[in-house]
């Protein structure tokens, strides 16, 4: 197959020489081509239907006027074959067949017209047949060049009808050879013409489809490249046109690139001043020739002020030794980057500041320069610090924690010990002469194992593991204990001042009564932190009647003792102050504090049926006023220690597993006049107990035993005789406290170390009583 690729203005078109195909790369194209092409032409195909029935019907009346003998067999081709065949074709092209058949159909049509006009020749008689011979070039031609019919198959039909007129006029028609020479040369040559017109009609409608195909196919860039394309155009047709054309192009371009430029060069300066960092550029020589706004900030210098200067001669750099800017701008000028290094400096304004910097060498318009970085991290520095106080904080919290479980894990031992210390002590000062040396020393060690025991007590009331009894307690006592403890807590720049007026009593807790206060003490410490200050507190009696009642306490009319403690710290602001007893509430960095403390300590004075009144100015400091209820008389506690210790009959089962307790419990008791059994087994004891539970009066046990604890023992005890008095006694308060023994029924809960005197009170009280709820 040959295939030539004619040129046409938007590329190659790949086609068959001889049967116009598309050939090659465009081979696809053949069925988009045919669909084109006969939607192209279906309109001009039904007129031609209508066209050849004309034509071919018009002579039918020469037919009947020259040769009337022969009108019947002439009038058969035309009007019984042909012209239906064509009406049929019509009507044919309304069907979605005609697409798939209708040039083969188009072929039929020249060759029935054309084989039409043959029969002619041979129904008529010479010489009148010839004049149908005219016939057949018009059907030739009505092939090529009217009905669009492609180019192979017009020439198949065209080349069909010359055979056909040969041998029709050679076997039927008598014909002088000349005469048929000439015809069938005659017919040759229109066969050729009429196949060079269809070959160039065919070629222009596949051009015009390819055309076409390249158009839409390249719409886009013709669309994207149709100024470069008429700027050509322009170019080839007028010189000078193309010319002034491409430099204009030059010049757009140009402007393009500035206009690029100068957006990227504002892009750059937007960036270069918004950037978090200081950046510097600086000459070979130490002048300053460009600086971002971050420079103007961290160093507080205007930017005009410093641009154009010497960076050693701003003044920023505060006196340290590590400073070397002369060694970073040599190091530079060597090509070698330099940093990072932190360095002190000094703002503007005066206040200190870290900075860390970063230079490198860099070349701009073929000029050495020095790009210069400077970070503020001073408040990085900052927090540095913060948190390593906090991690100090926490360590030394984790150790304040861990001496609370220590104090919580020993008090019981130490105070088994202390008990004995001071049972025997007790024991042998009663045995003694009074007013002999031996009675006074064994004083002096009953006094040292009571400052054992308060030393245990104050660990323990740190550590906030302690009993919660309730009893009158003489206040000021408590407020010199805990300023005593307070001293080694706080900063030495702290001065504390103490006014005592008042030595009343009222109705509370000692450990409680510490916890407010050193709650308190603690919040005014940390107001003032190290800078120092002043931390006073006051304890005076007040009468509030009802001229003097103060609404913002809301208190009865009564007595009071009234504890004031004062700072002068930074103060609060209203709003903190009205939020300050709710819980979780602080104002203290994430770590440093719960929010509990004043929670508490409202809770506790509420308890008491007391109230706090705190007034604070910021700036100045703050005064925070606790108002207790004054006991009227405290005679009972007095007379409680001079007052003979009361004794009894009873038997006593005393149980405990310490056996030097067990023994001193045991003459205590014998002294009271008791009669005492024990035992030093709590399984053991429940068993005697089950065997004659008539027989005892009272119970006195340890609360921590193995194998059954204090309190499992007086439940078993309980439940076999629920009216018993039970005397519990302990070392360690942790997880049980007075409220939670009588809600079990036990009678009393004595702290160790147990002296005569609490032992015989406990017992004889817990021994009436039952007598009282037994009647």
């Amino acid at each position: 197959m040959l295939i030539f690729n004619p040129a046409t203005p938007s590329g190659q078109m790949s086609l068959n020489r001889f049967t116009l195909a598309f050939a090659g790369r465009h081979r696809h194209l053949e069925k988009h081509f045919a669909r084109d092409y006969f939607e192209r032409n279906l309109s001009h195909l039904r007129l031609c239907h209508w066209l050849t029935i004309f034509l071919y019907s018009i002579p039918g009346i020469l037919d009947a006027r020259f040769f009337p003998e022969m009108t019947a067999s002439l009038w058969t081709i035309r009007f019984l074959v042909v012209c239906p065949v064509f009406l049929l074709g019509f009507g044919f092209t309304y069907t979605p067949y005609y697409r798939r058949w209708w040039q083969l159909i188009s072929m039929g049509y020249i060759l029935l017209t054309g084989g039409g006009f043959i029969g002619m020749i041979a129904i008529a008689t010479p010489p009148v047949s010839y004049g149908y011979y005219v016939g057949i070039i018009i059907s030739m031609m009505f092939g090529y060049a009217l009905i669009r019919e492609r180019f192979l198959y017009a020439s198949v039909a065209g080349m069909s009808l010359l055979i056909a007129y040969l041998g029709v006029s050679l076997a039927v028609t008598p014909i002088p050879l000349d005469l048929l020479f000439h015809n069938g040369l005659y017919l040759f040559a229109t066969n050729m013409l009429g196949m060079l017109i269809a070959y160039f009609l065919e070629y222009s409608a596949r051009r015009d489809f390819f055309l076409g195909y390249m158009l839409n196919r390249e719409q886009e860039k013709v669309k994207t490249l149709n100024t470069r394309l008429e700027e050509k155009v322009i170019r080839r047709t007028e010189a000078l046109s193309s010319t002034n054309a491409a430099l204009q192009r030059q010049i757009d371009e140009r402007e393009k690139i500035e206009t690029a430029l100068r957006e990227s060069r504002e892009r750059l300066k937007v960036l270069f001043d918004f950037a978090p960092d200081g950046y510097c550029m600086l000459s070979l020589k130490g002048d300053i020739i460009e600086g971002n706004q971050s420079v103007e900030t961290i160093t507080g210098v205007d930017r005009e002020a410093f641009i154009g200067k010497k960076i050693f001669d701003l003044g920023l750099v505060a006196s340290d030794p590590n400073f070397q800017a002369r060694a970073i701008l040599k190091a530079n000028l060597k090509g070698t980057p330099w940093g990072p290094g932190e360095f002190a400096i000094r703002r503007k304004s005066g206040r200190p500041a870290t900075v860390e910097v970063r230079s490198h060498p860099v070349r701009i318009d073929n000029q050495i320069c020095i790009l210069v970085m400077i970070r503020d991290v001073t408040d990085r520095k900052t927090q540095a610090k913060v948190r390593r106080r906090l991690e100090n904080k926490l360590a030394q919290a984790q150790k304040m924690e861990a001496v609370g479980t220590l104090a919580g894990g020993i008090a019981h031992d130490f105070n088994n010990i202390l008990s004995a210390i001071i049972g025997y002590t007790e024991l042998s000062r009663m045995d003694a002469p009074p007013g002999g040396a031996l009675h006074e020393n064994l004083g002096q060690i009953h006094t040292a194992g009571q400052r054992a025991k308060d030393l245990i007590q104050q660990i323990l009331t740190f550590s906030r593991q302690h009993d919660t009894e309730i009893k009158p307690v003489r206040v000021s006592a408590i407020v010199e204990e805990s300023l005593k403890l307070l001293r080694a807590s706080i900063p030495q720049t702290i001065e504390i001042r103490q006014h005592i007026a008042s030595e009343a009593f009222t109705l509370a807790n000692e450990t409680q009564l510490q916890q407010i206060l050193m709650n308190l003490c603690a919040n005014a410490a940390y107001a003032m932190g190290t800078g120092g200050g002043i931390l006073t507190v006051d304890l005076d009696d007040i009468i509030i009647d009802t001229s003097s009642a103060d609404p913002d306490i809301n208190l009865p009319v009564g007595a009071y003792l009234r504890l004031t403690v004062r700072d002068t710290g930074c103060g609060m602001p209203p709003e903190v102050v009205r939020r300050l007893f709710d819980p979780y509430y602080t104002t203290k960095p994430k770590g440093e504090g719960s929010g509990l403390g004043m929670a508490v300590v409202h809770g506790i004075v509420s308890r008491y049926q007391g109230a706090i009144k705190v007034d604070s100015v910021e700036g100045q400091g703050t005064a925070v006023r606790v108002y207790l209820v004054r006991q009227a008389k405290v005679g009972g506690a007095t007379a409680e220690k001079s007052a003979p210790l009361p004794t009894g009959t009873e038997t006593v089962l005393l149980v405990d597993d310490e056996s030097q307790l067990v023994t001193i419990g045991e003459q205590m008791l014998t002294r009271l006049g008791y009669r005492v059994t024990v035992s030093a087994d709590s399984v053991k004891a429940l068993e005697l107990f089950r065997i004659q539970p008539e027989a005892f009066a009272v119970v006195v046990t340890d609360m921590s035993m193995p194998k059954m604890s204090g309190v499992e023992l007086a439940r078993a005890i309980l439940s076999i005789r629920p009216d018993l008095p039970i005397v519990l006694c302990t070392g360690y308060s942790a997880g049980i406290d007075r409220e939670t023994v009588l809600s079990m029924g036990i009678r009393d809960l004595i702290m160790k170390p147990i002296s005569m005197q609490a032992l015989a009170l406990s017992v004889r009280q817990a021994i009436d009583a039952g007598q009282m709820s037994a009647r």
